[in-house]
């Protein structure tokens, strides 16, 4: 990819063990139905058919209520393999509002191969790991995790940034008590060996 920055580097493969990821960002109303509030700038109604991912969320707040719900976000490679849908993709496949610079609501583009919506292009999605630049240069095969005690978390999707961020590989570092209105969720959930 021409357009990849250092931190992206090198391109290894990695093993995963079976999880589940959701096939949409977390909504402005099952955030509010599991902890009573909606932090979110760009508020929807509720009711709407087609509802907004929920956004201004930190990666503490994430963490804290996605692990009552029995679910944790995703590791970046399990994220990385859900937005590539197994394979090597990096074109975008939600634009979001960008001119209005508002996200679109969840489902708003087909989903891809592997059954998720939204993907690139629409939110920044927290992952759980820490956020190093050198990650890729000694990653495990196995399930890899950094956890190298950065101060920063990885976060994935491109958000409503410029088109070069909304691509597989495009990965940042945020603080994690960071809120913003383009940073949300796509909860996932391993799988118990048998």
């Amino acid at each position: 990819d021409s357009r990849a920055e250092q931190d992206e580097a090198p391109v290894h493969t990695v093993r995963l063990s079976p999880f589940f990821l959701s096939k949409y960002e977390m909504t402005q109303g099952q955030w509010s139905r599991c902890t009573g509030e909606n932090p979110s700038m760009f508020k929807g109604r509720l009711s709407d058919p087609r509802p907004l991912p929920v956004e201004q969320v930190s990666w503490f707040e994430c963490v804290e209520k996605l692990h009552r719900l029995g679910l944790a976000l995703p590791s970046e490679a399990q994220w990385e393999y859900g937005a590539s849908a197994g394979g090597p993709g990096t074109t975008l496949t939600s634009a979001g509002d960008r001119e209005g610079g508002r996200h679109s609501p969840v489902g708003s583009e087909a989903p891809n191969s592997q059954g998720l919506h939204d993907v690139l292009g629409n939110m920044w999605e927290w992952c759980l790991v820490d956020y190093t630049a050198i990650f890729y240069l000694n990653s495990p095969i196995q399930d890899p995790v950094a956890t190298s005690q950065s101060p920063y978390r990885v976060v994935r999707g491109g958000g409503l940034g410029p088109e070069s961020q909304a691509r597989v590989s495009s990965r940042w570092g945020a603080s994690p008590a960071l809120t913003e209105s383009s940073l949300g969720l796509r909860p996932a959930r391993q799988l118990d060996k048998p």
